[in-house]
């Protein structure tokens, strides 16, 4: 897509941008006149990334990231603010999954996926806001945060039930982020996006790169095929924009219709 200047001017903290999504999504906000800053806990990718943004001539940072670490949001938000002095978009796109059945789910792993997954959404999403509050000086403060859900978190998916219950979870505290800001008249606005099955390096280590070479998997969809994380990325763009001011509190579902054939079985 042409750059449109969508974002021109905004400066947005991008979760997980190492690969996937959060890179596809980094990118896209580059080139619709951002600066970003790219946050990741896997050192080696994001500096692989980082360079690759980078050598564009695009305004792009880089800095380490556990979003479990109320301690490094804060580190993270001074940065931004003593760098750009501002902080308009927040893209809280770090997960993880883990492939077993609830019953034989380990523990610790269930725990590690709550931890990253709906703690460090909420982390970020609070870090996020009173930053925009902080900063905003005599004027309503205004922002965007983005969660990045899943169709695990709309219904459910068998192997997947942990990974099912945080993104419900980010669902939810989503619409309640939503409510708590514009009941205040501010123009932060909280959304979530909700991708079906899109082909990224969790998923292929998930199901195998064979698995999206067969179109067999892809008969339920009915636009048939699996999504790739640009398609995602243009997903942000817009609710970081000003043509999604009027958004807020809403689940974007980019499935290729997928839930929507699943809805109907019930």
């Amino acid at each position: 897509m042409a750059n449109l200047g969508r974002v021109q001017d905004m400066v947005a903290v991008v979760t997980g941008a190492a690969t996937g999504i959060g890179f596809a999504s980094s990118k896209a906000l580059l080139e619709e006149g951002a600066t970003v800053v790219m946050t990741d806990i896997d050192e080696s990718n994001l500096n692989r990334s980082y360079k690759e943004l980078s050598a564009l001539g695009l305004s792009v940072s880089s800095s380490l990231l556990d979003v479990t670490d109320e301690n490094a949001w804060q580190v993270i938000m001074d940065r931004v603010i003593k760098d750009y002095g501002r902080l308009d978009i927040l893209l809280n796109n770090a997960g993880v999954v883990s492939h077993s059945l609830l019953k034989d789910q380990d523990m610790d792993a269930y725990q590690r996926i709550v931890d990253i997954n709906v703690n460090g959404v909420f982390l970020g999403s609070k870090s996020a806001i009173l930053t925009m509050r902080a900063n905003a000086g005599d004027d309503p403060p205004r922002g965007s945060i983005i969660n990045m859900s899943s169709i695990g978190g709309q219904r459910a998916i068998q192997t997947v039930g942990a990974y099912c219950t945080s993104k419900a979870a980010v669902a939810n505290l989503t619409k309640a982020l939503a409510i708590e800001c514009a009941e205040k008249r501010e123009f932060i606005r909280v959304n979530s996006i909700h991708p079906g099955n899109t082909k990224t390096s969790m998923t292929e280590t998930i199901y195998g790169d064979e698995y999206f070479e067969d179109e067999a998997n892809y008969k339920s969809v009915p636009l048939g095929g699996h999504g790739i994380p640009e398609d995602v990325a243009e997903a942000v763009v817009y609710l970081a924009s000003d043509e999604a001011r009027m958004v807020t509190g809403s689940e974007l579902t980019i499935d290729g219709g997928l839930s929507v054939i699943l809805a109907g079985r019930n």
